[in-house]
Formats: C-alpha cells, structure tokens, sequence
C-alpha cells in the first residue's frame, strides 16, 4: 500500500477528498444549475459501489440536510460561488467560502469555454501572444444581476477571492449583504458586489484592492472591524497564488493575465498604475461602529462619495483613515473642484456626525 509522509495511504487520501467534496456540494444541491458538468459538482452513476462514490454520496446527503437546516451553503469552486448569487428561491442566508478561489476560472481565460458560454476576448488584452503575459483591460465586464429576498452573509473564512471583471449587483430591497473575513481582488469599477435599490450592505474585516470596493448609491454601508480598500491600483493575479483547473474538455492549461488594470485608467509604461478615477465607496449614507477602523486609499479618485440624504456616521472609538493620492493628472471620478481627489465628497444633504474618543 502507497502511503505518504504522513503515513495516510492513497485510498484514505482520495476518500477524504471525495467525501469532503460531496459535502459542500450537498449544501449546493439548490443551485440554479447543480449538474452542471464542471468540477464542483459530480454526476454519479447511482448504483456505483466505489467507495470514493459511495463516500461522495453519503457525504452528498448530509450536506443537503446540513443546507435545509442552515439555509448555507459551502462553496468551494468559483461555480459555487458564481451560482449562490443566483439561487434567489430557496431562503439562503449564508455562504461559506471554504478555500482560496478565482473568478477568472468561469471566464474561459486562453479560449477556454467560461460557465457563460463566452471566453474572453482576444481584444481585452495587450499584443503579447502568450496569455499569460497580456495585461487585462475593463473591456470584457461581467455584471451579474440578482435578486433576493432574504440577507445573506459572506463569510470568507480568511480565504482570498479575485472577483476578475466580475461585479454581482443585487436589486433587491431588502436583501442585505453582509461581507466578513476575506481578502478580495478586483478589475471593476462597480466593485465586487454592487447594491442597487435600497437596504443595507456591511464589510466586516475585510482587505480589496481593485478599483472601488462598491457602488450602493441608495443603500446604507456599514464598516465593522477592520476594512482596508486599496483603491484604483492595479494586481497581479499570478501572484495571488490560485491556480486554475485545466479546460473541462479538452485538459487545456488556463492561464490568468499577468497584471490587471484597474478600469477606468491607463497603465503607465506597462506597470505603473495612472489611476483609476475611482471612488472607494459611492454611497448614500456610512456607519462607521464603535472601535473600527477604516482605512481607504484612492488613486486619482476621491475615496468616500455620498449623495442623497443619508448620513456619515462615526462611532465612538472608531478610526477613519482617508488616503487620496495621485497628482491629478488624469481628473479624479466626480471631483468637486480641479480635478484633485478629496477625501470625502459630499453633494446631497448628508451630515457627518463624529462621535467622541474618534480619529478621522
């Protein structure tokens, strides 16, 4: 018997695995499309008397019951993930996030066939030939429409997440979002998760780097913890450290572009970031809570826009780190004045509250 270092033979290691599998795809069982043929879920012969498909199997119930009590679901492919935005009917409240995942993996990078159907196009890229060399541009934005009528919690779990050129937008009042432990990546200028009608969204020790973390212009955020924004600057998804699984059908190695840029501004001499024009966060109104600490960074972009009536609240002991760098060479995204980026930019009828032992 072939044992591994750690004295666990193959058989025990690939039941493991199957059984784990078919455990978070139980709790997927809800999915608008659970068969579909990718990895992330399996299509079994039923009367197979294998033991990684029996333990699947076995495994597979019991993350269906888990779901029908909890209401959540464990994703660990970047279709599970994809899906849980679209699973609007069966009362979900909670997604856990169980490993390190790519968004790039649905979007068919180096002509491999994405869950949409479409791969992205040549066009979005530099004239390198290789596509792992290219720089990715904002030309192929994916924006996800969605609606629920229940809040749902993202718990990253401390995993990462590169959202790619994805931006899953919710129009649902109230449907509240909740994000919480996870570092996200990014290339649209919406952010990863957009709100456009009303409620609530919060962001809860979390860290983004990408061009703007939301655009909720009509919804209440609320800050807990801590939350850092690297806004406007570009990424290296190589660097991030998930690789992708081979092309379903033909095996084909998928690559992820070297260096992402974030939408809205140019790359300066290949690397260079020239800003985004990008906000942090485009709001109506922000509760910053008792004892977080916020601390936001833009590039040619002005880091906290609120409009409307609502208003930015910052609770006691709370700590407000504004950062708007750039020289203004390229404008700064509804600037009030010159083109240079602020800090905060407020042009409804908001008020800003500070409340005691706080630093803004």
């Amino acid at each position: 018997m072939i044992k591994n270092s750690q004295g666990k033979s193959a058989d025990y290691i690939a039941g493991y695995k199957s059984a784990y599998q078919g455990y978070s795809d139980g709790t997927n069982y809800t999915s608008p499309n659970p068969s579909i043929n990718v990895k992330g879920w399996n299509s079994l012969n039923p009367n197979s008397n294998t033991l990684t498909d029996v333990l699947y199997s076995n495994a597979y119930s019991q993350g269906k019951s888990y779901y029908d009590t909890n209401k959540t679901k464990l994703v660990s492919t970047s279709f599970q993930l994809y899906q849980s935005y679209l699973d609007n009917n069966s009362g979900l409240t909670g997604v856990k996030i169980l490993n390190n995942i790519s968004m790039w993996d649905t979007q068919g990078v180096n002509g491999a066939t994405g869950y949409d159907g479409n791969g992205v196009a040549t066009s979005v890229y530099g004239n390198a030939t290789n596509a792992q060399s290219k720089l990715y541009s904002n030309a192929a934005e994916r924006i996800v429409y969605y609606t629920t009528d229940t809040p749902v919690t993202y718990d990253g779990l401390d995993h990462t997440v590169d959202y790619a050129s994805y931006v899953f937008s919710n129009r649902s009042i109230p449907g509240d979002i909740n994000i919480k432990n996870i570092t996200m990546y990014g290339g649209d200028y919406y952010g990863p998760m957009k709100k456009e009608s009303g409620g609530n969204i919060s962001y809860d020790n979390i860290t983004y780097t990408g061009p703007q973390l939301v655009n909720a212009t009509g919804a209440n955020v609320t800050i807990k913890n801590n939350v850092t924004v690297n806004g406007g600057q570009n990424y290296n998804p190589t660097q991030i450290g998930i690789d992708l699984p081979p092309e379903a059908t033909t095996g084909a190695t998928r690559y992820v572009p070297d260096f992402v840029a974030s939408e809205g501004g140019p790359i300066l001499g290949g690397d260079i970031n020239g800003g985004s024009e990008e906000q942090n966060m485009e709001v109506s109104s922000v509760l910053f809570t008792k004892g977080s600490h916020y601390t936001g960074s833009s590039y040619n972009g002005t880091v906290i826009e609120a409009s409307g009536s609502g208003d930015i609240i910052v609770d006691e002991g709370a700590i407000v780190d504004l950062k708007p760098k750039g020289d203004g060479s390229y404008g700064a995204g509804n600037a009030p004045s010159g083109g240079v980026a602020q800090g905060m930019y407020l042009h409804g009828t908001n008020n800003v509250y500070v409340r005691k032992k706080t630093l803004v």
